[in-house]
């Protein structure tokens, strides 16, 4: 944490209103770091993992320049572009908190709101629009709001954006902005060529900060335990759910059909808890953020929608129920936890065939990772002792033997069969019934 303080900015005495009522009196290092440059008008290009403020790095230099600029309804000024619908809602609600006494109104456009409601917003001609790529091409196109007044341009999880396949909708409103606007583009990764080529060509000129901490996730332990099939982690799960002190929980699995399953187990064990993941409707995942923001104890089953951007409140817990593929979704997994200077646990459940995804993550951890057992629960696979007897004969054997026709229906590891629960609900909630 900073040791200068917010008035220190010399931010509009609205500004700081908002922040002394939230009890923010002092910025995080990439806030002190940011909010300088962009009050001067400077593209920016920042990188710092989750959980550091960057949110409110950009948010408040971009209120002040306008109040400091121009007035409400002068057409759109800040274009603030996110991912998903669940980071664009968090953010809206950060924006919302922070500008309550200015006078500027901003509005949310994602998906799962009808477009037509959503275009008579439009029409009001806000200052701010927090939005998703997708939906923001769909009513641009259909000419429901103009680019053409835009001061600051704002791109936030821009590695996300890409990743997810929104290159050529984000490059389609970038080309329709003034060449003179402010940039200012927001990664928690550095990215690969796809950002960097992104970066050249809308701002080159960017002063690039990034925020490198002398031990990564330093507030985070990190364990792994290993587990011999999906049937044992589904049983250590339920062991740490009970042993374990938590407030609120995150479960990452991935895929949404593994999310649905684990969620099938525990309705049948009865452990209440939360699913998020791309099949929910707006409705739902709104109630389920709300949740996230309110309650004290929670569960949530979520699939990597909800690894970015989104701030659980006062979450001590991340499991890994599937490791993830990349180092890189590792890394916004466990970064839900441990936000904001507080403590947090990341476990990673690991079985045989995750063994290869999992080594190269622990190596870009700088081999961080402890491992952990858990007695009662001990299986047969303990990670490096007994990898070699897991591999299948196909990734060893430099020239395989051919086999004969009556060996090779054998030749495949058998797959753990999930039995479905006949007692999921439509929903995903669980009873709320607690386990006694």
């Amino acid at each position: 944490m900073s040791t200068i303080m917010f008035e220190q900015f010399k931010l509009n005495e609205r500004l700081l209103k908002s922040l002394n009522q939230l009890s923010l009196t002092k910025p995080t290092t990439i806030q002190e770091k940011v909010i300088p440059l962009a009050m001067q008008g400077n593209d920016l290009f920042i990188t710092a993992q989750t959980g550091t403020g960057k949110t409110l790095s950009y948010i408040l230099p971009s209120l002040n320049n306008l109040l400091e600029n121009t007035q409400p309804g002068k057409g759109l000024q800040v274009l603030i572009i996110l991912p998903t619908r669940e980071l664009a809602l968090q953010t809206q609600k950060v924006l919302q908190q922070i500008a309550r006494y200015t006078f500027f109104e901003s509005l949310l456009v994602t998906g799962g709101e009808g477009l037509q409601n959503q275009a008579a917003k439009l029409r009001k001609n806000p200052d701010i629009i927090v939005g998703t790529p997708g939906r923001l091409i769909e009513q641009w196109e259909k000419k429901q709001f103009s680019l053409e007044t835009l001061q600051t341009l704002i791109l936030d999880e821009t590695d996300r954006i890409l990743d997810m396949g929104f290159g050529d909708d984000v490059n389609t409103l970038i080309e329709n902005c003034p060449s003179t606007r402010q940039t200012l583009l927001l990664s928690a990764t550095k990215g690969d060529e796809a950002l960097e080529n992104l970066i050249n060509k809308i701002a080159p000129h960017a002063t690039e900060i990034h925020l490198e901490t002398d031990v990564p996730h330093q507030n985070i332990t990190q364990q792994v335990i290993f587990a011999d099939n999906t049937a044992h982690k589904e049983r250590l799960v339920e062991w740490l759910l009970a042993n374990e002190n938590h407030q609120k929980v995150v479960i990452f699995t991935n895929t949404r059909q593994q999310a649905n399953l684990l969620s099938e187990t525990f309705i049948a064990t009865q452990i209440k808890h939360t699913v998020l993941h791309s099949d929910k409707t707006a409705d739902e995942r709104k109630q389920i953020i709300h949740q996230l923001n309110q309650k004290h104890n929670i569960i949530l089953i979520a699939t990597d929608v909800a690894a970015r951007g989104i701030d659980i409140p006062l979450l001590d817990l991340v499991i890994n129920f599937d490791i993830p593929t990349t180092a890189d979704e590792y890394t916004h997994r466990i970064g839900r936890t441990g936000r904001m200077e507080n403590l947090g646990l990341a476990i990673s459940l690991v079985i045989p065939t995750d063994w290869k995804n999992y080594t190269n993550i622990k190596k870009s951890k700088n081999n961080s990772i402890e491992e952990r057992v858990i007695t009662p629960l001990l299986g047969k696979f303990q990670g490096e002792k007994t990898a070699p007897a897991y591999r299948s004969p196909a990734k060893t054997d430099k020239k395989p033997v051919p086999q004969k026709n009556h060996t090779q229906k054998n030749s495949k590891p058998d797959k753990t069969k999930i039995h479905r629960s006949k007692l999921v609900s439509e929903d995903g909630f669980a009873p709320l019934k607690k386990k006694k």
